[in-house]
């Protein structure tokens, strides 16, 4: 990977090293626990499992979210999605493209407003950005260039009102988590893009949110970078007990990561499937290569290409609807 302008050899591989050993006693058990649902009904499983104590944290009821599109007619992006999300859980979306993973992450952060349907966070309504208990990390780093990691690592912290001795203490700390401590005056552009989205999350954390939401996070990086930022962030996860739900295309991604896995159909796009992960967290980079691994993955993929090929099929028939128009 390749690691900026001001880079620090010893000290990142230290970090690496850190983090690899917070992996060191993952164990995986026999086979995935799939639950199956009706795309067509909204009664989808909300439970994480029978017996888990852990209380719920985020709830979807019934939430739809439509829009109305360039052309004037009505786009049902999210149809009637129901869960529950347990303190302290790790979650995936994956589907189709456009199938609304996206939307529907972004109404779980009060970023997008539900057309039905409501959103609870610790029980209370999600109807406006939460930021001082909902953290976002997106696929773009969205760090400001003129300000230096340390500034941008603040900004939350800055925009509460902390005071600066202990907002920058608190930044300093998230910066040391995430391996970059020794650069916390450098510029985003001395950086690569896998140290601004270590950066970004550190950021998201400073303010100690309840729950993560992360869209694509390591989408624009290699595939190498993708794997090494993978393992580091369930290490992060694993030390400060954030709940996380992420949307990822990376089918590899959601296995190694999550507690479960949600399938979406699609557009408009609702829970097809609900793939329980049944490998204590965190995981080892041997868990890649089981057979647990394999055959989860294979899970996913099988119920996934489903809704690629309806999606596919759906977009062809309004682009014929298009020309004959």
């Amino acid at each position: 990977m390749a690691l900026g302008l001001r880079h620090h050899p010893g000290r990142h591989l230290a970090t690496s090293r850190r983090l690899r050993r917070s992996l060191a006693h993952g164990r995986t058990r026999s086979k995935p626990v799939i639950q199956s649902t009706n795309i067509e009904r909204s009664d989808v499983p909300t439970q994480t499992g029978d017996g888990d104590p852990r209380p719920v944290i985020l709830r979807a009821e019934n939430v739809s979210v439509s829009y109305q599109s360039a052309s004037g007619s009505r786009v049902d992006a999210v149809r009637e999605v129901s869960l529950d999300i347990r303190e302290g859980e790790f979650v995936s979306i994956i589907g189709p493209s456009g199938c609304g993973k996206s939307t529907l992450l972004r109404a779980f952060g009060g970023l997008t407003r539900t057309s039905g349907g409501s959103v609870l966070l610790q029980g209370d309504p999600v109807t406006r950005p939460k930021p001082d208990k909902i953290g976002f990390v997106f696929q773009d780093y969205t760090l400001f260039p003129w300000r230096s990691v340390l500034a941008n690592t603040v900004m939350g912290l800055q925009f509460r009102g902390v005071d600066r001795r202990e907002r920058e203490a608190t930044a300093r700390r998230y910066l040391e988590l995430v391996g970059l401590d020794w650069c916390a005056d450098s510029f985003p552009a001395e950086l690569s893009g896998g140290m601004q989205q270590r950066v970004a999350i550190a950021r998201a954390l400073t303010t100690d949110p309840a729950v993560l939401l992360m869209d694509e996070p390591f989408g624009a990086l290699d595939e190498q970078t993708r794997t090494l930022l993978g393992g580091e962030l369930a290490g992060i996860v694993e030390k400060t007990g954030k709940t996380v739900l992420l949307v990822t295309h990376s089918l590899a991604e959601a296995v190694f990561l999550s507690d479960r896995i949600l399938v979406m159909s699609a557009r408009p796009g609702c829970i097809k499937e609900i793939v329980q992960v049944p490998a204590e967290r965190p995981r080892t980079e041997e868990f890649l290569t089981s057979a647990l691994f394999d055959e989860i993955r294979a899970k996913v993929f099988a119920s996934l290409i489903e809704e690629v090929h309806r999606q596919a099929q759906a977009n062809e028939e309004s682009r014929r609807a298009a020309q004959r128009g």
